[in-house]
């Protein structure tokens, strides 16, 4: 568990961490740290492993972290591990920066030290607060966690991904609004679910086959290769069976509900399931 703190006199960005650290907490405060630069700028930042009573994080992926590139680019950062856990994991973590990035954090075992290095007097740290919208994305971004941890496959890495992204937001923009055209294609001429996925899982590639649900409509179990897709602004996936829709997927500029993945909007209408993980059905009033 982790708690992300903002003193805005001294422009200081604290992540606290409880309990057991876990590769949730990386995953979660990655994306709750981009969603803070992106709303309020840049800021120093201060990793605070003080409630740290255990660490259960798979060593390749503090292995990736430290090679991935920075949330606070430019900005003093100071890693506070009081215990010889921490100090451990720390260490290696600013070795693999110095490596990778030629930076790297300040260690300190105290917060004091951290407050004392930044000139932190009489701190007023705030709790970042999160929205509706901030817990689809968690969701989401567990869930593609998850993904690559069990497949596993080969790196793609940035420059294929941004490509595929790319590529798929060229074919959106190629059809009209929903409503002006709505056709039905082979799966093989269509944007697919999958594709959106790919543009974001780091390690793994899936496929529609990948990808099962169960209709709430007639109850048949489904394979999303199987569906209708059907094409327009908005591509929707209908039961091979009854024809209710089961997912939609959009550019994410066009709003609404859902998931946002690499640019777009995923959003099911009932749960999948991709290779063991589950995505539950998304919210039908996310706030825009």
């Amino acid at each position: 568990m982790f708690e992300l703190l903002f003193d805005a006199r001294h422009k200081v960005l604290m992540t606290r961490f409880y309990g057991t650290y876990v590769a949730d907490d990386i995953v979660l405060r990655d994306i709750a740290v981009g969603r803070f630069v992106t709303r309020r700028g840049l800021a120093r930042g201060i990793l605070d492993y003080t409630d740290v009573e255990d660490i259960d994080v798979p060593m390749d992926l503090v292995v990736r972290r430290g090679h991935a590139p920075p949330m606070l680019p430019g900005q003093m950062r100071i890693i506070v591990a009081p215990s010889k856990q921490t100090w451990e994991m720390s260490r290696l973590i600013a070795a693999l920066q110095a490596y990778s990035r030629k930076i790297e954090p300040i260690l300190v075992r105290s917060l004091d030290d951290a407050f004392r290095i930044m000139a932190v007097d009489d701190p007023r740290f705030e709790p970042v607060e999160d929205s509706e919208r901030a817990l689809s994305e968690n969701t989401v971004a567990l869930a593609l966690a998850r993904i690559d941890e069990i497949q596993g496959a080969a790196e793609r890495g940035d420059e294929a991904r941004q490509q595929l992204r790319a590529k798929l937001l060229r074919l959106f923009d190629a059809v009209p609004p929903a409503g002006k055209l709505r056709r039905a294609l082979p799966p093989a001429s269509a944007i697919t679910l999958s594709d959106v996925l790919n543009t974001a899982l780091a390690h793994a590639k899936v496929t529609d086959a990948d990808l099962k649900a169960s209709c709430d409509n007639c109850s048949a179990p489904i394979s999303l290769d199987t569906c209708r897709i059907v094409a327009g602004r908005e591509t929707s996936y209908a039961c091979p069976t009854c024809s209710a829709v089961l997912v939609v997927l959009a550019p994410a500029g066009d709003g609404g509900p859902g998931y946002p993945v690499g640019g777009f909007l995923v959003t099911p209408t009932v749960d999948l399931d991709c290779l063991g993980v589950r995505l539950p059905k998304a919210a039908q009033h996310l706030p825009r």
